[in-house]
């Protein structure tokens, strides 16, 4: 459960809200919290800063579980995703976008079963990067993945949709400028000793996706924009005591 099951997020632009929710995911776990799984839905429809379907960043959905909602992210029994899926199968924009069933209020949180996560902050794994991104420190990376966990990723994604298998070059993926990042993921390892070496990214495109679900690609470079903004959260367990993992892990499909 470190990183989780591979889902579906449909046709809805609710990538950034996934990334987050898996990374509070992997965080909760670490730091020796009963697998759980928390909820991408309450995000796209809560986050009044971002625009749910039509898209949104990680930064915000980080400060919306911090600073906008009481007692926390809920888990994914509790709170469902149903986006890009049955009746609402195409959503990419605000207005069609699930209403926040009111997450945060008094009635709300004594209905509410089950863990929920509380965000302290979130921290980069490396500095982030806002403009060309020519020179982002993939080393740094590594070890900060290595040492920490998964990370939530924005990458550039455009040529995602012809990946079948195998490790996807840097000029396969094409540009790795800011930009051009228009999807969020979960960077969750990496395999430095196959030829060529790769990151290991997983998606959230369900697993007859890629390999399983999930994408591998080529670490020598920073491909497809994987350096670029990779984040943690820090998570307070519902009691409200930090407890930091002790690191020293590095993740791999399950």
């Amino acid at each position: 459960m470190t990183v989780g099951y591979i889902q579906n997020q449909g046709q809805c632009g609710s990538c950034w809200a996934f990334s987050v929710a898996q990374q509070v995911q992997s965080e909760w776990y670490l730091d020796g919290n009963p697998a759980s799984e928390f909820s991408a839905q309450q995000i796209i429809s809560c986050d009044d800063e971002m625009f749910g379907c039509g898209g949104g960043g990680p930064v915000s959905a980080y400060a919306y579980i911090k600073e906008r909602v009481t007692p926390g992210l809920s888990n994914l029994w509790y709170y469902p995703y149903v986006q890009g899926m049955g009746s609402q199968r195409t959503c990419l924009s605000p207005k069609c976008t699930e209403t926040c069933r009111g997450i945060g209020t008094e009635v709300e949180e004594t209905l509410l079963t089950g863990v929920y996560a509380q965000v302290a902050n979130y921290s980069w794994a490396t500095k982030g990067c806002f403009d060309d991104c020519e020179d982002q420190d993939l080393y740094g990376l590594r070890k900060a993945v290595a040492a920490h966990g998964p990370a939530s990723i924005c990458v550039n994604a455009a040529n995602w949709d012809v990946y079948a298998g195998g490790v996807m070059s840097t000029a396969t993926c094409g540009s790795y400028n800011f930009n051009d990042l228009d999807h969020c993921v979960g960077l969750v390892g990496f395999n430095m000793d196959s030829d060529p070496p790769y990151w290991i990214v997983k998606n959230q495109w369900s697993t007859t996706w890629g390999v399983d679900g999930y994408i591998f690609l080529d670490a020598r470079n920073n491909t497809c924009g994987v350096a670029d903004t990779a984040t943690f959260a820090k998570v307070f367990p519902p009691d409200g005591a930090y407890r930091p993992h002790d690191g020293a892990r590095v993740t791999t499909p399950v």
